[in-house]
């Protein structure tokens, strides 16, 4: 609905800019140099908007890296580069916000009497809207190259590796566990059920740390078993989610059984992420 209201507002922008430009333009004697004169005023009101966001981008981040360092009792925090204020700064693109609020100008202000310069603020607005994007597709692409495709090495090897020693911790506290239990535990039963639990537990871990092998013959097969595990368990989902849907068509649960657990069905399928 988000998506349908936005267009719905630019659909209405697309029938009235004509009759726009015309009204703009309607009580001066030739209509380019109107406009002309107009744009500059977009290009205008586009580099003031420009300069208010960059002075708040920057006030806002000394505030904060100020506030930081005085909770943090004087310690470093990160700074401001100028790469990242002209960043937050261009991607501040006008759109539908901006359009409803000038479109919701009201045609009269009176019996019989226009509201004055209607026409001009709804020109002005739409002129800024565009403005901003193409701006925005000019700038960001070249403020962002180098620095998207540039990924922190040192930080993915220091996740892989609290992984890794995060997984054996794990499989050692699992065994140090089954050694306790099996010396007090008087139910034999018991005890193999809880010795497959902790196996099931156990090699899930082993599986991370597999994914998590340095050597590319491991990663290669690690990532095919990963691959084929996320088919496998979508298809699972699916079938799942296909199956709630016939028990609530033929009235075998009820509206709140089916929500509870089709979003716990949607966050499995989210925590899979995308499969190849």
């Amino acid at each position: 609905m988000e998506f349908a209201f936005n267009g719905l507002i630019f659909l209405l922008l697309g029938l009235q800019f004509p009759d726009i430009i015309k009204a703009v333009a309607s009580h001066e004697v030739s209509l380019w140099p109107t406009l002309l004169w107009r744009c500059l005023d977009v290009l205008a009101i586009f580099m003031v908007l420009l300069a208010l966001r960059y002075v708040w981008v920057q006030s806002i981040w000394r505030l904060m890296v100020g506030l930081r360092r005085w909770g943090d009792r004087g310690e470093s925090a990160l700074e401001l580069t100028a790469r990242s204020s002209w960043l937050l700064t261009v991607g501040g693109v006008r759109g539908a916000v901006t359009l409803a609020g000038v479109m919701s100008v009201p045609l009269l202000i009176g019996a019989g009497v226009d509201f004055p310069e209607r026409d001009l603020l709804i020109f002005i607005a739409a002129g800024v809207i565009l403005l901003s994007l193409i701006a925005a597709c000019i700038a960001l692409p070249l403020l962002l190259r180098g620095v998207a495709k540039s990924p922190d090495h040192a930080m993915k090897r220091e996740v892989r590796d609290a992984w890794r020693l995060t997984a054996e911790a794990a499989i050692h506290a699992l065994e140090a566990e089954e050694l306790a239990d099996t010396s007090v535990t008087p139910d034999a039963a018991q005890a193999a059920l809880a010795m497959e639990v902790k196996a099931r537990i156990m090699s899930e871990y082993r599986h991370h740390l597999e994914v998590f092998n340095d050597t590319s013959e491991a990663q290669a097969l690690a990532w095919q078993m990963d691959q084929l595990e996320r088919r496998l368990r979508l298809h699972a989902l699916r079938a799942q989610r296909l199956e709630l849907y016939s028990l609530r068509r033929h009235h075998r649960i009820g509206d709140d059984a089916l929500r509870q657990i089709l979003g716990e069905l949607d966050l499995s399928e989210a925590n899979l992420g995308p499969v190849k």
